[in-house]
C-alpha cells in the first residue's frame, strides 16, 4: 500500500498526525511514501541517487531530508515543484507503479477547511470495504462531493484536445474535488502509460493555454469567477485587473501573469483538466464509498 503527501514545506505535525492515523486505520500494514515538492527546477533528468532511503530528482537541497526525517515513512521522494500539484503526484505514482494494489493519496491543502474535509478518508480502510474508491463527503457550502464536467467545461475541452493522452468515452462525468482518495492502482494506468508525454505537457512553462486566455478575455465570465473567489473562504481571490493585465502583457498562461504580479482565473489549466480526468478514472462506473 502507498500513502503519498505532496506539498511544499509546511507544518510537519499535520503530516505526522495524519500518517499516524492512517497507519492505525490499516493496523500498521502499510508502506508510506512521501513526495515533497521543493522550489527546485526539475531538469528532466530521470536519473536519481539513493541515499538513506530517499530519492532526489535533480534536487541539491539534501538538508531537506533532516526536516522530514522525523516522519514515519518508508521512503521520501524530493522532486521539483513543477507541474502544479499533479506533477509530483505523477512522479510518485510512476515510481511505485506495479508494486501496490491500492493507493491512498493525501494532498494537503493550505486551507484548514479543506484539510478537515479531505482527511476523513484516513478513517476508512479500503481493504475492509467492498468498494473500488473512497472519496470524502464534501457536501458543505462551497464544496460538492461530486462535480460534473461536460462539453461546456473548458477543462473537458482541454482533455478532448489531447484525447490520445486522456482516452475517455463520455460527454460528461462526475469527479471528486480535492484529489484526496483511496483507490486501486490499476485505475491509474492510462496516466502512467503516457507519463513522459503528460509530464512534459504539464510542466511546459511556455504552454499556450488558449481556453484559459479565452476565459480571461471574456469579461462576463471573468467577473463571474472574480465574484465567486472574492466571496469564497476556501480559495484565494483573483486580482481585480487581471483580465486587462493579461491582455496588456500578452500572457499565455496563468503563471506568466502571476509573474507580473496578478492572479488570474486559476481554473482552465492542464492541471485541473487532469484532476477531472483522474476523477473519471477512479469514479466512473466504480463502487464508491463516501467518508464522513
Amino acid at each position: 500500500m502507498l500513502t503519498m503527501l505532496e506539498n511544499q514545506t509546511r507544518n510537519l505535525n499535520y503530516y505526522e498526525n495524519l500518517i499516524d492515523r492512517i497507519k492505525q486505520t490499516y493496523y500498521n500494514k502499510i508502506d508510506v511514501v512521501i513526495v515533497v515538492a521543493t522550489q527546485s527546477e526539475f531538469n528532466f533528468n530521470y536519473e536519481f541517487e539513493k541515499t538513506n532511503c530517499a530519492i532526489y530528482f535533480g534536487v541539491n537541497e539534501k538538508s531537506l531530508n533532516s526536516k522530514f526525517s522525523q516522519l514515519s515513512s518508508d521512503k521520501i521522494i524530493f522532486c521539483a515543484n513543477r507541474g502544479y500539484d499533479v506533477g509530483p503526484f505523477l512522479i510518485g505514482c510512476k515510481h511505485i507503479e506495479n508494486q501496490y494494489e491500492y493507493i491512498i493519496h493525501i494532498h494537503a491543502k493550505n486551507n484548514d477547511t479543506w484539510n478537515k474535509l479531505l482527511t476523513t478518508i484516513a478513517n476508512c480502510n479500503i481493504t475492509e470495504l467492498d468498494v473500488d474508491t473512497i472519496i470524502p463527503n464534501q457536501d458543505v457550502p462551497g464544496l460538492k462531493t461530486l462535480t460534473t464536467t461536460d462539453t461546456s467545461d473548458g477543462n473537458y475541452n482541454i482533455l478532448d484536445s489531447h484525447r490520445h493522452l486522456f482516452p475517455f468515452y463520455d460527454t460528461s462525468w462526475e469527479y471528486s474535488s480535492g484529489k484526496m482518495f483511496a483507490t486501486k492502482m490499476q485505475f491509474l494506468k492510462p496516466l502512467l502509460n503516457n507519463f513522459d508525454e503528460i509530464y512534459s505537457l504539464l510542466t511546459d512553462k511556455n504552454k499556450n493555454d488558449v481556453y484559459w486566455q479565452t476565459a480571461m478575455n471574456n469579461i462576463k465570465l471573468f467577473n463571474k469567477y472574480y465574484n465567486e473567489y472574492l466571496n469564497n473562504d476556501i480559495n484565494k481571490p483573483i486580482s481585480k485587473y487581471a483580465s486587462f493585465m493579461r491582455q496588456k502583457y500578452k500572457c499565455r498562461n496563468y503563471f506568466e501573469l502571476l509573474n507580473k504580479g496578478y492572479r488570474g482565473i486559476p481554473d482552465l489549466q492542464i492541471e485541473h483538466a487532469i484532476e477531472r480526468y483522474l476523477g473519471y478514472l477512479i469514479c466512473r462506473n466504480k463502487k464508491l464509498h463516501f467518508s464522513e
